[in-house]
């Protein structure tokens, strides 16, 4: 699929804005086209929101580790189940990225730094890490009380699922991963590991409750597999594009929420 953006105008400071969701179909035979670009998917999106309660640990913070603040999310809720996706981009431990616009097929875009961790006090990055990615994506799935568990929504055959694109490139290429209700091997949390199709547990230490499943992911996670490409050997956290969706469906195929976000990122300013 062709990354070809098409941007409308977008406020980032409006905290109670929305915007409509569109799909952005997966396109595995990378012709370029997008079919389904206007077809509406899910509900609206609101920008800056706030995780659900359900989602917030006692202490005030993210569960997957204090000091991630519940805040600066893109939102959709499903007011059916009920369920909330959020999916935020962050620079890695420092404060979080606000989107740079949205294009007219409703992908929100945001503009991250290339490189690995550098410290970034403007940004609230105080340590480095070379082995990390200055960004990473925030994501978190809770369900209300009427939606009973984790475990009792994936059991129902309804599905959740990430897909991240290992092509820094103009093409996707897309890794799905499912969200699986495994207690062996999460212990603690949420008890929910994503896996590929093949069954391998790429992201297998969510934080959370039996409602409420998140995380904090890394580019340096997966980079072996966009290096494993010969078009893009020895990627380093370069200059790159790369799409990014978040998704919950019904066992009849009705999207419940559907975010997707064009993640651009950019050598920083000198």
């Amino acid at each position: 699929m062709s990354k070809h953006l098409f941007r409308a105008a977008f406020v980032a400071a409006a905290a109670a804005m929305t915007v409509p969701a569109a799909a952005f179909a997966d396109n595995e035979d990378h012709d370029g086209k997008n079919r389904d670009c206007n077809v509406e998917r899910g509900p609206s999106t609101a920008f800056d929101a706030t995780v659900a309660p359900a989602g917030i640990a006692a202490n005030g913070f993210l569960f997957f580790g204090a000091g991630n603040p519940p805040t600066g999310f893109a939102q959709q809720e499903d007011p059916t189940t009920p369920l909330e996706l959020d999916l935020g981009l962050i620079f890695r431990t420092g404060d979080a990225i606000q989107p740079a616009g949205v294009t007219s097929c409703g992908e929100i875009i945001y503009r991250v730094p290339a490189g690995p961790q550098v410290i970034d006090l403007a940004h609230n990055v105080t340590v480095a890490n070379p082995n990390r990615a200055a960004w990473n994506f925030n994501y978190a799935v809770v369900l209300g009380d009427a939606a009973d568990t984790l475990e009792q929504f994936l059991r129902a055959r309804n599905s959740l699922e990430i897909k991240i694109d290992l092509d820094p490139g103009p093409d996707v290429r897309t890794l799905t991963l499912n969200a699986v209700y495994d207690p062996t091997h999460n212990p603690a949390g949420s008890h929910i590991v994503w896996e590929t199709r093949q069954g391998q547990i790429l992201f297998g230490d969510d934080g959370g409750t039996t409602q409420a499943t998140e995380n904090s992911e890394n580019d340096a996670f997966w980079a072996a597999l966009i290096g494993s490409d010969p078009r893009h050997l020895g990627y380093s956290f370069g200059p790159a594009t790369f799409n990014l969706h978040l998704t919950a469906t019904a066992r009849d195929g009705r999207v419940l929420a559907d975010i997707r976000d064009v993640v651009e990122v950019v050598q920083p300013s000198p």
